[in-house]
């Protein structure tokens, strides 16, 4: 399983992107451990809606997409900026995914809570959002059963310090929960 971050560059438009291994991705109920390496209080947890694929793919013509992931999850994505950009992606724990809900949940608006914040999603936006980059990502590489193309969440970046409990719901049921160690 494998992680394909996509994100539109700011300057030109076009896709940009960031993968991570299998080995990066911290699974529901598993701790995430603060690295060493940069300041301590500059941990930020970023937040992204990912497709979790269910059928092998290659070239996915845009009119097929909805064939390919039934599913999507929360994964928050720890970052610093004052570490080291190169290994952001490789490192252990450089992804803490959710439980997959259905995709149907894109079908209205999507209500996300984060660390006690509320905050109103355009679903079918979320959704064409994801179908883009689904399609993006499989003409460069196969999407196979279990991998997860992300894409941002438009929301603050949210604060990581040792020790809390990181929680996210949609529609009142909570997909992401993790513990910082």
């Amino acid at each position: 399983m494998k992680a394909i971050y996509v994100n539109a560059s700011a300057a030109t438009g076009t896709p940009v992107y960031a993968l991570a291994p299998d080995s990066a991705v911290i699974t529901r109920g598993n701790p995430w451990f603060m690295p060493s390496d940069g300041q301590s209080d500059e941990w930020r947890a970023i937040l992204m809606a990912a497709a979790v694929i269910d059928r092998l793919g290659k070239h996915i013509p845009e009119k097929f997409v909805s064939r390919y992931y039934s599913n999507i999850t929360i994964a928050a994505h720890p970052h610093n900026p004052s570490v080291a950009h190169d290994t952001a992606w490789i490192r252990d724990g450089a992804i803490v995914r959710g439980e997959d809900i259905e995709s149907t949940v894109l079908d209205g608006t999507v209500g996300i809570t984060c660390q006690g914040n509320d905050y109103a999603f355009d679903g079918a936006q979320l959704r064409r959002t994801l179908d883009a980059a689904v399609v993006s990502a499989s003409e460069y590489m196969t999407l196979r059963t279990g991998d997860m193309v992300m894409v941002p969440v438009t929301l603050p970046a949210i604060p990581l310090a040792e020790r809390m409990d990181f929680e996210v719901a949609i529609g009142g049921k909570r997909i992401l929960r993790f513990k910082t160690r």
